[in-house]
């Protein structure tokens, strides 16, 4: 929220300046909360994935 309060601060178009969450972490809640489970940094490195 804090990235998002800074560009409307800035008067920044959120349509040219697009935002993604990358849930990473052992005990990122966020992305647990929903369901997105665990992913770590070599995870999105893999082709796989």
């Amino acid at each position: 929220m804090w990235v998002v309060t800074e560009m409307n601060n800035y008067k920044i178009d959120s349509e040219k300046a697009p935002i993604a969450i990358i849930p990473l972490g052992t005990g990122n809640d966020f992305s647990q909360t929903f369901g997105w489970g665990k992913v770590g940094p070599s995870d999105l490195l893999d082709n796989n994935y």
